[in-house]
């Protein structure tokens, strides 16, 4: 009597049991594999962020070397390279906020970012961070460098600072008009100077803002190598419940018609504080 193994349908079938269990051994190799190269780019992807974490640490103490003068302790720096662009940017009219590489318009290191401004009346371009409020607020500092690039008349280029403490908006603001080299520094009152600063294509200017929020005044204005006692210039205060926060913005503007459109550049910026007076 013949064994049903032997029958034609049973081998075919059985042949195919074998080439099916040799798929699924071949398969469980393969998520092996996958498996084993899943860690290994977890394992890359470790590293790159250690990487990328040492470089940044490296490139904020870079930074901290270009300083306008060793005064006071970095508590942030933002080269705007090794992490993306994250600032807030608003534009009224027309404008772009972008980083650029190209040499000369980065004040050191590799990038920088560029402010472009559209033609309109009153059109604005802003970049703008917000900081959790440091415990020492009497002296804190604000520092960056840029390039003015225009001469032309009706622009002009504002620094404000502003701290929320829960119930007021503590503020001040810096001015410049790069057609006059008039540097107005504002709160609740004014002082107005002319710093040596150049206007030049692709020349750099490094400024520094320090303020004590508790005595709501300026300190000091730095400008290139000029230093000027700002204690006279109140800060100006307001009523706002806005959750407690320090904040920087910086902002282009066309108060008067222009006939192109026309770019700035920032890099390097720095929030410090115990920031001292420095007598002139």
């Amino acid at each position: 009597m013949s064994n049903f193994r032997d029958y034609e349908p049973y081998k075919k079938m059985a042949e195919l049991d074998e080439k099916l269990s040799t798929t699924n051994s071949k398969l469980d190799t393969l998520d092996s594999k996958l498996d084993t190269l899943s860690n290994k780019l977890d394992t890359l992807n470790d590293t790159l962020a250690t990487t990328n974490r040492r470089l940044t640490t490296l490139l904020q103490q870079d930074v901290t070397l270009w300083r306008i003068n060793n005064n006071g302790d970095v508590i942030f720096c933002d080269s705007f390279e090794g992490l993306p662009f994250n600032w807030v940017i608003t534009i009224d009219g027309t404008g772009e906020v972008a980083l650029t590489n190209t040499d000369r318009e980065v004040y050191h290191g590799n990038r920088a970012v560029k402010l472009t401004l559209g033609t309109g009346l009153d059109w604005k371009v802003t970049i703008s961070k917000a900081f959790a409020v440091p415990q020492n607020i009497e002296g804190v500092g604000f520092e960056y460098a840029f390039i003015p690039f225009s001469t032309q008349a009706n622009i002009e280029i504002t620094t404000h600072m502003l701290y929320y403490n829960g119930n007021k908006c503590i503020s001040g603001f810096v001015v410049y008009i790069p057609s006059t080299g008039e540097v107005s520094a504002f709160g609740s009152t004014k002082k107005t100077f002319y710093p040596k600063m150049s206007t030049a294509d692709y020349a750099w200017n490094k400024v520094k803002f320090t303020i004590n929020f508790v005595n709501k005044t300026f300190l000091n204005v730095f400008a290139n190598d000029m230093v000027v006692d700002a204690r006279t210039v109140m800060l100006s205060e307001a009523d706002d419940t806005h959750a407690p926060e320090l904040v920087f913005m910086f902002r282009i503007r066309n108060f008067g018609v222009s006939s192109q459109s026309w770019s700035v550049y920032v890099d390097d910026f720095i929030l410090s504080i115990n920031e001292p007076f420095v007598e002139v």
